[in-house]
């Protein structure tokens, strides 16, 4: 079922890099633009974001969307820090994407904390996790 995502921990594995943060530029000590910053990530990336909001669409029975009630339903606060160390490790699957969308959806309010959890290692935790739940599933069958 979860296929499509985990196929991305291979080609997470592979990257060089995820993507460049962007923002104010400083010249002599000063600023000399003025823009919010942001992430621009990487082809892969960006179509990985396409991707779980495609899911989410064509699998309504994890209410993604509520991802936010998800968290708080096990104790995870919205925020960087708690998503980061939440314990994936024998979580359900609707927790493991909750955890994927609050991340992609955070970078409305703090651009970098996918880049974070995609540099550290985060994101292809919770895609193994998807994997294992993936492999359970069919093993019951």
């Amino acid at each position: 079922m979860f296929e499509q995502l985990t196929n991305y921990i291979e080609i997470f594995a592979s990257a060089e890099r995820f993507g460049t943060r962007r923002g104010d530029r400083v010249k002599d000590g000063r600023v000399v633009s003025l823009e919010m910053p942001y992430v621009d990530y990487s082809a892969p990336v960006k179509d990985f974001i396409t991707l779980v909001y495609k899911f989410d669409k064509t699998h309504p029975q994890f209410k993604m969307y509520d991802h936010i009630k998800t968290l708080k339903r096990h104790k995870i606060e919205w925020c960087i820090y708690d998503i980061r160390e939440a314990d994936v490790s024998k979580a359900d699957a609707r927790l493991v994407l909750a955890l994927i969308m609050g991340t992609i959806r955070g970078e409305i309010f703090s651009a970098g904390n996918l880049l974070f959890c995609l540099e550290n290692g985060i994101v292809t935790r919770w895609l193994e996790r998807l994997r294992e739940i993936d492999q359970k599933s069919k093993s019951v069958k």
